[in-house]
């Protein structure tokens, strides 16, 4: 829930650890600004065993401050090297990332679009020493982000659900339905968006410079609607495929560009 709403920051706990290494109390000293983080870190604090401090060699029960950072995925270079890899984050990569590496890159240098004029040429950059770098530590970063965000125990049944003939089944459509879903929903959102375009304009035109909500939309317009959306229908279909109008979408400038030669002016809709 927390990756999903965005939510991350530093908190900083109070512990009181025992002579035995174990947390005998936690609190929080100061906040993330998120409850459900700070609860996070004071349930993560319940397994812990420090290693207590000593007065003259001899462990003494003491109070000590503790920092857990929560960041959404922004780890550095320099973090991802230090990090100790899980051992089953190898299995797991290897499930996730089921393709030839070899044909993602052939795919996307364009060597699949004119395979003769590129022969070999995937092969040899590949197996390079410079090239064999830049993979080698591709790989460890991605099995040190694996590491970090899962544990043994996670990783290990995820790696045995992706090698199993769901799993694997699974994986082999992941990557046509992405794609479909993305192509589909993508238009759909560009043409919902195109006809919430056309409907405001025409309601702005029947009151200049009056801002409009839900709660304010004159009755006859609602009862309009699903004629009015029928008739930008046509006109939406027909921009929604040219890139320059989804570019001035973005910046709320319709017609865009050259549109009109070929879709013509944006509907007049009538709703009065």
């Amino acid at each position: 829930m927390s990756r999903r709403l965005g939510e991350e920051g530093e908190v900083v706990l109070l512990l009181l650890v025992s002579e035995e290494g174990r947390i005998a109390k936690a609190r929080v000293a100061r906040s993330s600004g998120f409850a459900r983080l700070d609860k996070a870190a004071l349930e993560a604090t319940e397994n812990w065993t420090p290693v207590p401090s000593t007065v003259d060699g001899k462990a003494v029960c003491s109070w000590g401050r503790f920092a857990i950072n929560f960041r959404l995925m922004d780890h550095d270079r320099d973090e991802l090297t230090r990090v100790l890899i899980q051992p089953s984050a190898a299995r797991a990569l290897a499930a996730l990332t089921p393709a030839s590496l070899q044909e993602d890159v052939s795919y996307w240098s364009g060597e699949m679009i004119d395979r003769p004029a590129f022969e070999g040429l995937t092969d040899a950059v590949m197996q390079s020493h410079e090239m064999q770098l830049v993979l080698d530590d591709a790989q460890h970063d991605a099995l040190a982000i694996l590491s970090l965000e899962l544990s043994e125990a996670d990783l290990s049944e995820a790696a045995r659900f992706l090698e199993s003939r769901v799993g694997s089944r699974l994986l082999r459509v992941n990557s046509p339905v992405q794609a479909q879903v993305m192509e589909s929903y993508g238009s759909a959102v560009l043409r919902t968006g195109c006809a919430v375009m056309q409907l405001r304009r025409t309601l702005s035109a029947a009151a200049p410079g009056k801002d409009f909500h839900a709660g304010s939309v004159p009755k006859e317009f609602r009862d309009a609607m699903p004629r009015l959306i029928q008739q930008a229908s046509p006109y939406c279909n027909c921009v929604t495929r040219r890139s320059s109008w989804v570019a001035d979408m973005h910046k709320h400038i319709d017609p865009a560009p050259g549109v009109t030669e070929s879709c013509g002016t944006p509907p007049d809709l009538k709703w009065q």
